[in-house]
């Protein structure tokens, strides 16, 4: 009897371990697929002082993951599942999914990667002491091209249609237009002061570039590559990002903790409203109406409702968050 119920115990173990791990491997793979099949909508937020990648669900608004990336990322570029991030210390560029939480590649550069902005199947990459332009495949990282560009090249972002690329050159107070089926600049347009963040709206009417120095934007027409003027904004303007439409854009004012609201047809600003300390990515969640802000010494992003232009919540990520770039991610 002793015997028999030794087997009869170890046999329902048995069976209790087999349905746990059966259960187990049920729940893990209907996650799976869940992250497959569902919508995830993240910003994808870069801490330079912690080398880390937050992921903030944008449903939920917190942070559902931290991910240790290489040392002092800054840049970051995202099309789907897919996170590029531009760590200048560590000089790389590395790519990440962003559903399994890993990385899928490297690719190491002979010196410090800075703005970096992602089309279909292009990433470009400002190559900051060399005055370049990197164009990658965004799936492996192999290099295409590399064109000669101004001096310090910074930010860097994509027409639409990804017919055009614009760079804005800090150390010679230009902006370069780069003709992606050429694969070379064809024109440089004079702008303020030491420029840095650089942003077309969704129409492709006018690139907005954010000047540090001269305290300004510059607006550029797309088409004609003339400088239409400068609005003044706060102090050290850093990044910009417009509505669908053109209607407004948004600034961040590093020095003054602030954001400036400006008119882009009227050539203005209409608002100033203050962030918190040292701002420093922007970007437009409109689906939801909300404005998600990096700020630097606080340690902190911000969500703004972007029609009252109200603080609705502060959400603590990694030391130093920069998010250069456009960072939130669409399905």
């Amino acid at each position: 009897m002793l015997l028999r119920g030794g087997l009869l115990r170890g046999g329902l173990m048995g069976v209790a371990f087999l349905v746990a791990g059966l259960m187990a491997s049920l729940f893990a793979f209907a996650e799976t697929r869940a992250l497959e099949g569902g919508r995830h909508d993240y910003a994808v937020v870069t801490s330079q002082g912690s080398s880390t990648l937050s992921l903030i669900d944008r449903e939920r608004h917190g942070v559902v993951a931290e991910i240790a990336v290489p040392l002092s990322p800054a840049g970051v570029a995202v099309a789907g599942r897919y996170a590029y991030i531009a760590s200048t210390k560590a000089r790389a560029i590395t790519q990440w999914d962003l559903w399994q939480r890993r990385l899928v590649a490297r690719r190491d550069m002979a010196s410090e990667p800075l703005g970096i902005a992602v089309h279909k199947d292009k990433l470009a990459v400002a190559m900051w002491y060399d005055g370049e332009v990197m164009i990658l495949d965004a799936h492996d990282l192999t290099i295409e091209s590399v064109i000669k560009v101004g001096v310090e090249p910074a930010g860097v972002d994509f027409k639409a249609d990804g017919a055009m690329l614009y760079v804005s050159n800090r150390g010679d107070d230009s902006l370069s237009v780069i003709h992606m089926g050429m694969m070379k600049e064809i024109e440089r347009v004079p702008v303020g002061d030491a420029p840095f963040g650089v942003t077309i709206d969704d129409e492709g009417r006018y690139i907005y570039v954010a000047n540090v120095r001269s305290h300004s934007v510059s607006v550029v027409e797309a088409e004609s590559y003339r400088l239409r003027g400068h609005i003044a904004v706060g102090s050290r303007p850093y990044a910009i990002a417009v509505e669908r439409g053109g209607r407004r854009a948004f600034v961040t004012n590093q020095d003054e903790g602030s954001i400036s609201v400006i008119d882009g047809e009227a050539m203005a600003e209409r608002q100033r409203v203050h962030v918190g300390g040292y701002p420093e990515g922007i970007e437009l969640d409109e689906e939801r109406g909300l404005m998600y802000v990096a700020n630097w010494l606080d340690d902190e992003v911000i969500l703004m409702d972007v029609k009252g232009l109200r603080v609705d919540r502060r959400i603590a990520v990694g030391e130093g968050v920069r998010a250069f770039g456009r960072f939130l991610t669409w399905q």
